[in-house]
C-alpha cells in the first residue's frame, strides 16, 4: 500500500470516529501520516487521482455526494447535513456572546474550536471556546469572562450543557506551544484540535499560535489553518467597549492588578476541584476536562484504521 493510501485511509477513519465524511479536498487536509503510515505531502490533484483510480480505496472507502466514507457509512453524509445547519445557530451565539466579551481586560484572543470549526454539532452539544490572555493576568480575565458568561446565562455548568460555551480551556500569550499536553505514543485528537481552531476575536495571537505549534505539520503536513473561517466569523469592534477593555487593563497593568490577580486566583483556587490526570491548574494554563476522551479517539481511530488495512 502507498504512503498516499495510507494517509487517505487515516484521514477518512479518524472523521468516522465524529460520524463526518470527508471531501476530497478536506482528505487532502487531514491527510494523517504518524504510526508508520508514512507521510502524505502531496498535491489536492494527487488525493483527487488516488481516489479515483486506487483499487485498494475502493475496498474500503465509499462515496455519495462528493463525501467519503468507510464501506457501509453512507447514513453519516445525511448526518453532517443536518448537523451543518445547527452549527450556524451555535455560530451566530458564539458572535453574539464574544462581541459583548470584547470589553474584558487582557483577552487576547476567543476562538471557536474543534467540531464547531467543521459544523459537526449534535443537538446536546456546548460551544468549545479556546481563549488566550494576558500573561500575569489569568485569574482576573478567567474570573471576569466566566462571571459575564454565566450572567448572560450561557456558562456550561454541571447539568447545562447544550448549547452553553464551555470555558475549560485557558492559555497565557507566553504559553501557546501545546506539544508539552500531547499524549503519548502520539495524539492524533490534539493534533486535530489544533488544526481547528478559529479567532472571532484576535489581537495579534492566531498566527503566533499557529506558529509555535508547526509541529503539527510532522503529521498533517498538509494541514490549511482555519483563517478563513476566522475572518467570516470575526466579530465587529465596538468603540465603546474597546475604549472600556484599555481603561480597564491601564488601570490593573501595575501593582493593583498584581493584588486583585492574587485575590482571584485565591477565590478560584478554592473551589476548583482537580480530579482527573489531564486537569491542568497553573498560571500558564487552566484546563479542565476532566474526562480527557484523547486516549479512547485515539484506540477508536486504531480500529477503523486496522480494519480497512487489513480489507485493503
Amino acid at each position: 500500500m502507498k504512503n498516499l493510501e495510507k494517509a487517505v485511509l487515516a484521514a477518512v477513519s479518524y472523521y468516522d470516529i465524529f460520524e463526518y465524511p470527508l471531501t476530497s479536498w478536506e482528505i487532502f487536509k487531514f491527510g494523517y501520516g504518524k504510526c508508520d503510515m508514512g507521510n502524505m505531502k502531496n498535491k489536492v490533484s494527487d488525493v483527487h487521482n488516488i481516489l479515483v483510480s486506487s483499487n485498494i480505496l475502493k475496498k474500503s472507502l465509499q462515496q455519495k455526494n462528493g463525501f467519503y466514507f468507510l464501506k457501509g457509512r453512507k447514513d453519516i453524509v445525511e448526518t453532517r447535513r443536518q448537523r451543518y445547519l445547527l452549527a450556524q445557530k451555535r455560530w451566530k451565539k458564539l458572535q453574539r456572546i464574544t462581541t459583548i466579551l470584547q470589553v474584558i481586560p487582557f483577552i487576547k484572543m476567543i476562538a471557536g474550536c474543534n467540531n464547531l470549526l467543521i459544523n459537526n454539532i449534535k443537538p446536546e452539544s456546548d460551544i468549545d471556546v479556546f481563549i488566550v490572555v494576558k500573561s500575569g493576568r489569568m485569574w482576573i480575565t478567567r474570573f471576569l469572562v466566566t462571571s459575564l458568561v454565566s450572567l448572560l446565562g450561557q456558562w456550561r455548568h454541571k447539568d447545562r450543557i447544550s448549547g452553553k460555551l464551555c470555558l475549560s480551556f485557558f492559555v497565557t500569550d507566553d504559553n501557546l506551544n501545546l506539544k508539552k499536553i500531547s499524549k503519548k505514543p502520539y495524539d492524533i485528537y490534539l493534533n486535530n484540535w489544533i488544526l481547528l481552531t478559529a479567532p472571532l476575536l484576535d489581537r495579534g495571537i492566531y498566527t503566533k499560535f499557529m506558529l509555535e505549534n508547526s509541529w503539527t505539520k510532522d503529521s498533517v503536513p498538509n494541514a490549511l489553518s482555519y483563517l478563513p473561517v476566522g475572518y467570516e466569523r470575526k466579530i465587529k469592534k465596538i468603540l465603546f467597549l474597546d475604549w472600556l477593555r484599555i481603561i480597564c487593563e491601564r488601570i490593573l497593568s501595575g501593582k493593583l492588578g498584581n493584588s486583585f490577580e492574587k485575590i482571584f486566583k485565591k477565590i478560584q483556587i478554592g473551589k476548583m476541584r482537580g480530579k482527573g490526570l489531564d486537569v491542568i491548574i497553573s498560571d500558564k494554563m487552566l484546563k479542565f476536562h476532566e474526562v480527557d476522551r484523547r486516549n479512547e479517539f485515539r484506540e477508536k481511530f486504531e480500529i477503523n484504521l486496522n480494519k480497512v488495512i487489513g480489507v485493503s
